[in-house]
């Protein structure tokens, strides 16, 4: 998944959480792995509701980055 390569490549770690800068809107982000921005919004949108991750503008924190790994194997 692209948010933990992001997290592992320019992330600061703080323990278990990661943050890091997301410098692509969700446009520029759907191009990049190939999908669509409403793709992109909903998954965001459902690994926020989740507590997967918590956004503040453009700042991403990864609270359990072990978590999210574990969620996105779950869903290959």
């Amino acid at each position: 998944m692209h948010l933990l390569r992001l997290a592992e490549e320019c992330g600061k770690r703080d323990g278990t959480s990661v943050d890091f800068e997301l410098k692509e809107n969700n446009e520029e982000l759907a191009a990049r792995v190939g999908t669509v921005r409403e793709l992109i919004s909903r998954n965001l949108g459902r690994l926020h509701g989740d507590g997967l991750i918590e956004m503040r503008r453009r700042i991403v924190r990864i609270p359990n980055v072990q978590r999210l790994a574990e969620e996105v194997r779950s869903h290959d």
